[in-house]
C-alpha cells in the first residue's frame, strides 16, 4: 500500500508526498490545472507553447536546464487537453535545486520577446513535422471536429492551426501565463528518498512566498447530445490515407466506452482500400484523442 502524505500552503499549493528508501533520486513533479481546453478558437495551441516558453529561463534563472544538468538531473513535460505536468529526476542530495528552478519559472517566467519568438518558431516546426509532413499526421485534425462540435477537445493540443500559433502576441502569452500559472492552480508531488518533513520545509521555503492569482475562469461550452451518426469523408486522392493505423492506443480503461469515431473510421478504411496499392494495410484503429502531447518521445 502506497502512503501518500499531504500538505497544503497559504497561498494554494498543494503537495502530495512519497517516501520510497529502496532509491537514491527524487522525482519533483508541477502539475498545472491548464490543458487545451482552457484555449479558445484562434488562439489554439498555447497550452502546449507554454510547455515550450516554461524552459526559457526564469527571473533569476536564465537557463533552465544547465543547473539541473549540473545537479546531475533531468526534465522534461508534457500538455494534454487537461492538464500540463512538468517534472524534474535529480539525485536525493541535490534536491533542492528543483525547488528551485520550479519555484523561480512559476513565480516569474521569463516571457520576452526573443523567448516568445524561439519558441513560437519551435512548436510551429513540430507541426509541419508531425502534422503536416508526415503520413497520418493530420488524422486528428480531421476527427476530432466530427467527435466534438461545441467542445475545446475539438482541436488538437498542439493547435488547430499554425495560424493560431503564430498570433500570439507577448500580451496574451503573459494573460495567459498569469491566469493559469499560479500555486492555486498546481499540485507539487515530491517522491523518492526524501521525508516528509524535509519535503514540507523545502516546499514552505521555495513557494510559500509566490502569491496567489486570480484564475482564468473555466467556462467551457456544454457539447449538445449526439443523436445521430456523424462523418467526415475523404477519398484516396484527397488524402484517405493519411489517417495513422498505428495511432497511440486509447487507454486499456476506456476501450468500453468506444469513441464515436473510432470504429466508423476505421471501418470507413477497411472498405475504401485501394486494391491497386499493395503497401497499403487497413485495419481498426484507435485514434488516441485523449493522448498527452509529449514532447519527450
Amino acid at each position: 500500500m502506497i502512503e501518500i502524505n499531504r500538505h497544503t500552503l497559504s497561498n494554494g499549493l498543494r503537495l502530495l508526498h512519497y517516501h520510497d528508501a529502496s532509491t537514491q533520486m527524487v522525482a519533483v513533479n508541477v502539475l498545472y490545472d491548464v490543458g487545451a481546453r482552457d484555449e479558445v478558437p484562434g488562439h489554439t495551441g498555447l497550452a502546449h507553447l507554454f510547455e515550450h516558453l516554461m524552459f526559457g529561463g526564469s527571473e533569476h534563472i536564465p537557463d533552465f536546464d544547465t543547473p539541473l544538468q549540473m545537479a546531475g538531473g533531468e526534465s522534461n513535460a508534457w500538455t494534454s487537453d487537461d492538464v500540463t505536468n512538468f517534472y524534474d529526476i535529480v539525485p536525493a542530495h541535490n534536491v533542492e535545486t528543483a525547488f528551485w528552478l520550479e519555484s523561480d519559472r512559476m513565480n516569474a517566467l521569463a516571457l520576452t520577446q526573443r523567448s516568445l519568438d524561439a519558441q513560437k518558431s519551435v512548436v510551429i516546426e513540430e507541426f509541419k513535422q508531425r502534422c503536416l509532413n508526415v503520413p497520418y499526421g493530420d488524422v486528428s485534425h480531421l476527427v476530432r471536429p466530427v467527435a466534438f462540435t461545441k467542445h475545446p477537445y475539438r482541436w488538437p493540443v498542439i493547435g488547430e492551426k499554425i495560424a493560431d500559433i503564430e498570433g500570439v502576441t507577448l500580451d496574451v502569452a503573459r494573460q495567459f501565463f498569469h491566469g493559469h500559472y499560479a500555486p492555486n492552480n498546481a499540485i507539487l508531488c515530491v517522491a523518492g528518498n526524501i521525508s516528509f518533513d524535509s519535503a514540507v520545509q523545502l516546499t514552505e521555503k521555495w513557494f510559500n512566498h509566490i502569491p496567489r492569482r486570480a484564475i482564468i475562469p473555466r467556462n467551457l461550452p456544454v457539447e449538445p447530445q449526439q443523436a445521430e451518426p456523424r462523418y467526415s469523408a475523404r477519398s484516396y486522392r484527397e488524402g484517405l490515407s493519411h489517417v495513422q493505423p498505428s495511432a497511440p492506443r486509447l487507454s486499456r480503461k476506456r476501450h468500453h466506452q468506444r469513441h464515436p469515431c473510432q470504429w466508423q473510421l476505421g471501418s470507413f478504411l477497411h472498405e475504401r482500400a485501394p486494391e491497386n496499392q499493395p503497401f497499403f494495410r487497413p485495419r481498426r484503429i484507435n485514434l488516441g484523442l485523449n493522448r498527452p502531447w509529449n514532447d519527450g518521445d
